[in-house]
């Protein structure tokens, strides 16, 4: 006889979620996405355990461990409000500098744009 199974670990997207990234003071949609590990036979699987909830930052790639109540009701569909309470910091990401007149890069340490000239908040 002949027996297939394993564990493996898998994850699933979520969506996106609007949140404020206090890291690089934007507005930003997070992206939500679920892991879990699976236990599965023949291909199926028969039960899951270890599953926690990530949202990741696109404009800094700030990664956001999500509260597991938040992230079942994302993962129903229902309309969430993220709060910096729901979410704690497991990876911290990079600032990128950007013009705010042309959104060119720019360096951390410069006062005037590169390309367009115009000064740096």
């Amino acid at each position: 006889m002949l027996f297939l199974f394993g564990v493996q670990s898998q994850s699933k997207d979520l969506g996106t979620a609007a949140y404020f990234c206090p890291l690089c003071r934007c507005q930003t949609q997070l992206a939500i996405c679920k892991t879990y590990e699976s236990f599965t036979a023949y291909f199926f699987p028969l039960f899951r355990w270890n599953t926690q909830y990530f949202a990741t930052s696109p404009c800094c790639g700030t990664v956001y461990a999500v509260d597991r109540e938040i992230g079942r009701q994302l993962e129903r569909g229902e309309p969430v409000v993220l709060l910096p309470q729901h979410l704690q910091i497991v990876q911290p990401g990079t600032v990128r500098r950007t013009c705010a007149a042309c959104g060119a890069r720019v360096p951390q340490d410069a006062a005037f744009c590169p390309r367009c000239g115009k000064p740096l908040r």
